[in-house]
């Protein structure tokens, strides 16, 4: 058999346990993964021979899942687009940031389309949006030991849900990110190469973003975003956008200072925790990157050493 051949079978086999895997307690986990195998059999076949190794792990997962098949069909179908469209662009020799920035754009534009198709079909999105918040609040609740009261809690759901495009960017961003940085790894085991981010250390924030920072910040110290008025909910998604955005900015600035002093990795590996397990850090965390980018603290350090 075919090296590549043999490959993509391997490929189709993991796909297949992936889709039946939805069906699972691994969903939140399969979710994650889920485009990889698409995207790894767009880089190593041509759209005939894709279609020859997506078509029976669809099948096989279908009549296994029983009565859950149309949950397999629904999310494989979901997520096939945007891996066939970082697979196709890998192929391609495109670059990281171009493959990912495409399957984000694809992924969201799914999302919208499945909003549309079901609101049109009658299901009121928003309220069950809502309905869901309510309850994941209300299981809480012991936790929380009465802190959040009724009107507390409605202006919480109310502000999530003004953020839900806020959600459906990072979860594209981040299912693009695990697709191609997971991968390009499984290719690269394999012995297929494709392009990869440039070191965290060399990213850097356009400076035009700096100014969009300030505008947002401005709007959201001084001018009201209550209400359903648009610039209300631009500044209410922006915001968070942008302080991610930034505090991203500051931790790639933590690996710069340690590659330059070469002083171990400490720094930017306890950065990264403390940005996942104290949020409030990433208010600090997006001043340092907003200074990195708009005084060019690299190039004092550079100068200085």
């Amino acid at each position: 058999m075919h090296k590549q051949t043999l490959k993509s079978l391997l490929w189709t086999v993991a796909y297949t346990i992936l889709l039946l895997s939805t069906i699972t307690t691994f969903l939140p986990i399969t979710i994650c993964l889920l485009m990889i195998p698409v995207m790894a059999l767009a880089v190593l076949e041509t759209p005939l021979r894709f279609i020859l190794f997506v078509l029976p792990a669809f099948i096989i997962a279908y009549l296994l899942a029983g009565s859950l098949s149309p949950v397999v069909l629904i999310l494989g179908l979901f997520f096939l687009p945007a891996g066939i469209v970082m697979g196709s662009l890998h192929k391609k020799r495109k670059s990281a940031r171009t493959v990912i920035t495409a399957g984000t754009v694809a992924l969201l534009f799914e999302m919208l389309i499945c909003l549309v198709i079901a609101t049109l079909s009658g299901y009121k999105v928003i309220g069950g949006f809502r309905e869901m918040s309510k309850t994941y609040l209300d299981t809480i609740q012991p936790l929380l030991q009465g802190v959040m009261s009724g009107d507390a809690e409605k202006a919480f759901i109310d502000t999530m849900i003004e953020m839900i495009p806020t959600l459906l960017i990072m979860m594209s961003i981040f299912w693009a990110f695990v697709t191609h940085g997971l991968g390009r790894v499984f290719l690269s085991m394999s012995g297929t190469e494709v392009s990869r981010l440039r070191p965290l250390r060399e990213w850097m924030l356009p400076r035009s973003f700096v100014w969009i920072y300030l505008l947002v910040l401005l709007f959201n110290m001084f001018v009201s975003t209550e209400g359903k008025s648009v610039l209300g909910a631009m500044v209410t998604n922006l915001y968070p956008l942008l302080l991610f955005a930034f505090a991203i900015q500051a931790v790639s600035f933590f690996f710069f200072l340690t590659h330059t002093t070469n002083k171990g990795k400490a720094l930017p590996v306890l950065s990264i925790i403390a940005l996942i397990f104290l949020p409030p850090a990433v208010f600090v965390y997006s001043f340092i990157g907003l200074f990195d980018v708009t005084f060019g603290l690299r190039d004092r350090f550079r100068k200085n050493k």
